[in-house]
């Protein structure tokens, strides 16, 4: 999301800002990715343990 905001801003804040949001998109996308492969994992070893979904 795109904030505007007036001039007058520390500039090092508004890069370290900018950092951590980078940083946790990424942190973000990557649990999202690990659990969409592990969720497929984690079904198959409850059904081959016999354990019925409901």
């Amino acid at each position: 999301m795109l904030r505007i905001q007036g001039r007058g801003g520390d500039p090092a804040e508004e890069k370290r800002k900018v950092r951590e949001g980078v940083i946790n998109s990424f942190v973000s996308f990557g649990v999202l990715i690990t659990i969409i492969r592990l969720v497929p994992h984690a079904i198959n070893m409850l059904s081959s343990s016999g354990v019925q979904p409901s």
